[in-house]
């Protein structure tokens, strides 16, 4: 007794050596949880997953050379008409064209994102997650960036040279070239496609954003006890 009086306050009086300290069986912690096994879905991504997005990543940088077309037909341009050999003057003095060009990039980007997000999270469902959304943000970027270039070639015309030729005869119309101003309406088509597929997850009907895959199965070494 005089052992026992000796212990300090909430010790643990074990039954046999070996016992000290040890908890109950119910209380036994889970396995700790690490960075290499935080997924999405619960399970590292598959091989399926990479291809699906590399190829969403292909398909919009070609998809950009379509949008490129579009874009160089809607936009309007400024038309400039020689009225004496080397000058030239506007036709118009709509000051909201010089913007059109942007504009209607702008238009075409958001639709394009949108759409994406909405095929992508319907047709890649087996691939839904993050390395989809990556894949997306990618190659909408990618094909803003190749319809921005495609669409520039498109709408080089008239040339510096064919310009400098159009300068020397009067009554002739001159078209300004397909150019954007601001930047910044390069990120419009990735913007939209990653809000709406975010959206687009925020209302999957399963927790793994699949169509009914059940959830993943854990290990009896990773799950707490029942309690007895």
């Amino acid at each position: 007794m005089d052992e026992v009086d000796d212990l300090e306050p909430n010790a643990v009086v074990a039954d046999a050596p070996g016992d000290l300290g040890a908890a109950p069986d119910r209380w036994r912690p889970i396995a700790p949880v690490t960075w290499a096994t935080v997924t999405w879905r619960g399970a590292r991504p598959r091989a399926h997953e990479f291809a699906d997005g590399v190829a969403v990543i292909a398909a919009l940088a070609v998809i950009g050379l379509g949008v490129a077309w579009v874009w160089e037909q809607l936009s309007p341009r400024l038309a400039y008409r020689v009225t004496k050999p080397g000058l030239a003057y506007e036709l118009s003095v709509e000051s909201e064209k010089l913007f059109a060009a942007d504009g209607w990039f702008a238009v075409c980007g958001t639709v394009v994102g949108v759409v994406t997000a909405l095929v992508g999270f319907r047709v890649f469902a087996r691939s839904r997650g993050p390395l989809m959304l990556l894949a997306i943000a990618v190659g909408s970027l990618a094909g803003s960036v190749v319809a921005w270039r495609f669409g520039d070639f498109l709408g080089r015309f008239p040339t510096h040279g064919q310009a400098n030729a159009i300068l020397h005869h009067v009554g002739a119309i001159l078209d300004q070239r397909l150019s954007i101003r601001a930047k910044v309406v390069l990120l419009f088509q990735p913007i939209g496609a990653v809000v709406v597929y975010a959206i687009c997850i925020s209302f999957a009907r399963h927790p793994d954003l699949s169509r009914g895959r059940p959830p993943p199965r854990h290990s009896a070494a990773h799950a707490p006890d029942a309690p007895a």
